[in-house]
């Protein structure tokens, strides 16, 4: 990207080729390297790959177009697709997060750094991520009555003077709000957790025919491979975040450090909102909706957890039956 040139922060082109058709997209595909430009066709749509669009428009570094296509390119890890006229994620201008949390993942967050610095004061750090468990935790009297010598604690070790506690609520305050998305991506997995627990319990109660059972075994199979990937990442994030002191002494690369895994499961757990919502609302005693979820979901885990060659055969199976109307360049 040209130095001397802002990260744009809305989508907009000035090649008119950007805008020679209604309803433009741009998206990153999985398995494909590259991300692509998306434009409808009458009864189809035809892909171009950006670096074929660089090329063929014989773009420049310094050129806006090309900045701007780098700009959606980076975009693409956090979002699903963009349009002209999109703002460009925050993730991308300032490393926030664009998406919402709510205040009880706040809660949640400061709850668990308030008591880990409870309990280093005992001379024993624990974590607990639990909710119901920190607010237990956080209502005994006797964790109440230690809160504000912890503070003050904290802040002499960290080398504050004695009247300056306030600084460490403060930068406590600053991680908790970091944490807070990563408890956010906690619940959805718990959530997703749930989906395998109710893929399991269908098949053993066989609401499934003989042939949708093997996709839900399959299911099952690929998302103990998904969950543990997932866990895997919170127990990192957990011990990287595990001593207090530590974190507190080196704030700024802690935070740089939980955004880049709150970034990466972001973006594989909200893939899972609609999917998980399916899930939820799931009518049982509907062999059809039980069927229609379940290869979904199987299309949606075999893209992501199987090798590029087994995915490539899953799709031609599952798509045999369907036409393909668009067209990559």
């Amino acid at each position: 990207m040209n130095a001397l040139m802002p990260t744009p922060e809305r989508v907009y082109f000035v090649n008119p080729f950007f805008n020679f058709a209604e309803g433009i997209s741009f998206e990153r595909r999985d398995g494909d390297e590259d991300p692509i430009m998306v434009v409808p066709m009458n009864d189809q749509a035809i892909a171009m790959h950006f670096p074929g669009i660089v090329r063929e428009l014989s773009l420049k570094q310094s050129d806006h177009d090309y900045v701007m296509l780098d700009t959606i390119a980076k975009s693409l890890e956090y979002v699903c697709a963009l349009r002209i006229g999109d703002d460009v994620p925050s993730e991308v201008l300032s490393g926030e997060a664009s998406w919402t949390i709510f205040n009880r993942h706040r809660q949640t967050a400061r709850h668990r750094l308030t008591l880990q610095l409870v309990s280093w004061l005992g001379g024993s750090e624990k974590i607990i991520t639990d909710p119901d468990a920190l607010t237990q935790a956080m209502n005994d009297p006797d964790v109440k009555k230690r809160v504000d010598e912890a503070f003050a604690s904290v802040a002499q070790a960290l080398g504050y003077p004695e009247d300056q506690k306030e600084e460490v609520v403060s930068l406590v305050e600053t991680l908790a709000e970091e944490l807070a998305y990563i408890e956010a991506l906690r619940e959805i997995y718990l959530e997703v957790r749930a989906v395998r627990t109710t893929v399991n319990e269908l098949i053993k109660t066989s609401k499934f025919d003989g042939a949708t059972r093997e996709s839900a075994h399959s299911v099952s199979r690929l998302l103990r491979q998904a969950l543990q990937t997932y866990a895997d990442e919170f127990l990192q994030i957990d011990a990287q975040t595990g001593e207090i002191i530590a974190v507190l002494k080196n704030a700024k690369s802690q935070i740089i450090f939980i955004r880049q895994i709150r970034d990466d499961l972001a973006r594989r757990l909200l893939a899972w909102k609609k999917l998980e919502r399916r899930w939820r609302d799931l009518d049982r005693k509907n062999r059809r909706e039980i069927e229609d979820v379940t290869l979904d979901t199987y299309r949606f885990l075999a893209q992501r957890f199987l090798p590029a060659v087994n995915w490539k055969l899953v799709t031609q199976s599952l798509d045999e039956k369907t036409n393909n109307s668009e067209s990559v360049w």
